[in-house]
């Protein structure tokens, strides 16, 4: 059964006639980017709806979740940002900053959720998402907020609302500047571009600079290349900059990798100006952090235990041990010898990446991929699998609506500085988001209240 948000949305929809329905159909195809259909392709006509009490409740969860994370990682490791590469198999980086060195919460986080029910499962958690990202989502939820629907629905005194994920953004990494320099006076933060941008990135931070501005900070957009240092600090025509964004200037560089060489100079000679990552260090998003958190949960005391075992599946570091399963110490390497079907194992921090889905894999495939794990050169982790709840969600497709589709709702929660930047839904047909070939489907998570 639809939850009360989704019949109220469905409700609505059901009194366009045919005419209203392609103009809702054309207005999110314009408001999500321009984005035309190609023959065959389908358009959802709803978001995923949560009530606004319900969201906010998952959503503290989840800053829970990764704030216990992080603690767990750093007594594991002593503190010490060295060792916790090495145990993450890792080559330490000469010159790269403590992932310790900023708060838990700074930075960007995005959350893998697996809804049912109205609770949250959390799945994942990386960190690191560029403003481009986020930006997309506003894109997205403003569509379905400004559609003919959400309008009826406003009309008859609903509440329908989504966050604004690239002021979120914004907000962050003001906060985060402010830490890095010490200050609450006059700001002026440099966003940071790789080398040769495109016209379309260009565009993109002009953006960014403008949430910014719009917080009364002075913000400017410089390329790499053009960069130029004037007494100690990174500088343009109209001056100096306290802060150099540098997030977009290392997209492309792998994890791990050193930045370019370009931009190691001109921190070398421009020690005057802060170089700032506002996304977070992505060392602490690895997947090995939430299996140490899972494993660890009686060590936190009767409330977190709880919280760990409601809303974080059993998720373990595959090696030949014992573990402790539903209370009862079991060899790990039987156990997902013998629950293949309710497993997937994930390349944590390996070069190859990936998953492997246990019930897909076959018996072979899976047995050989445990071999692989233990002892190998990578950290592999294995999680149970968990099921998403099934939504009904109609379609648009050549140029009519389509009988509903049920899908499974996949959702990534996105935090940005400890605040809540939005949600991107994956409608996906299979069992399982990881199961999913091609692109699925996009929606996003916005709240109806009566």
């Amino acid at each position: 059964m639809q939850p009360a948000p989704a019949l109220a949305w469905l409700d609505a929809l059901a009194e366009l006639d045919t005419g209203q329905m392609r103009e809702l159909a054309e207005q999110l195809m314009s408001d999500r980017g321009g984005h035309f259909l190609t023959p065959g392709e389908a358009l959802p006509l709803r978001p995923l709806l949560m009530r606004r009490s319900h969201l906010m409740n998952n959503v503290a969860i989840g800053m829970t979740l990764i704030r216990l994370s992080v603690a767990n990682a750093q007594r594991r490791c002593a503190d010490d940002p060295g060792r916790l590469k090495a145990l993450l198999g890792q080559e330490p980086m000469a010159g790269a900053p403590s992932p310790f060195r900023e708060p838990w919460y700074a930075g960007t986080w995005q959350a893998d959720v697996a809804p049912h029910q109205g609770v949250w499962r959390f799945t994942g958690f990386g960190r690191g998402m560029t403003a481009s990202d986020i930006a997309g989502r506003t894109t997205l939820g403003l569509a379905y907020e400004r559609s003919l629907v959400a309008r009826l629905l406003k009309a008859g005194g609903a509440s329908l609302v989504g966050p604004d994920a690239q002021a979120v953004w914004a907000r962050s990494t003001v906060q985060a500047a402010r830490r890095a320099v010490r200050g609450s006076g006059a700001l002026r933060i440099g966003l940071l571009l790789g080398s040769s941008p495109s016209p379309k990135e260009e565009q993109e931070v002009e953006k960014e600079a403008g949430a910014l501005r719009r917080l009364g900070v002075k913000a400017a957009r410089v390329a790499l290349d053009d960069a130029d240092v004037l007494f100690g600090r990174v500088a343009d025509r109209d001056g100096s900059f306290d802060v150099m964004v540098y997030d977009r200037a290392t997209k492309a560089v792998p994890i791990g990798s050193s930045p370019p060489e370009r931009l190691r100079e001109l921190r070398a000679s421009a020690s005057g100006t802060v170089f700032l990552r506002a996304d977070g260090d992505p060392l602490c998003s690895h997947d090995v952090l939430l299996a140490w958190l899972y494993e660890a949960r009686h060590e936190f005391g009767p409330r977190y235990t709880r919280l760990i075992h409601d809303h974080v599946p059993a998720t373990f570091v595959v090696d030949d041990r014992p573990v402790l399963i539903e209370g009862v110490r079991t060899s790990l390497l039987k156990h997902l010898e013998t629950q293949r079907d309710h497993y997937v194992l994930k390349g944590a921090g390996s070069q190859e990446g990936g998953t492997l889905v246990g019930r897909a894999a076959g018996e072979r495939r899976w047995s050989e991929a445990l071999d692989r794990s233990v002892g190998g050169h990578s950290t592999v982790v294995a999680q149970r699998l968990t099921q998403d709840d099934e939504v009904s969600v109609p379609l648009w497709s050549d140029g009519e609506v389509r009988e509903e589709g049920t899908f499974r709702v996949p959702t990534s929660a996105l935090y940005c500085g400890g605040e809540y930047a939005g949600a991107l839904v994956r409608l996906s047909s299979s069992g399982s988001a990881i199961a999913q070939e091609g692109g699925p489907l996009h929606s996003v998570l916005l709240t109806l209240d009566p």
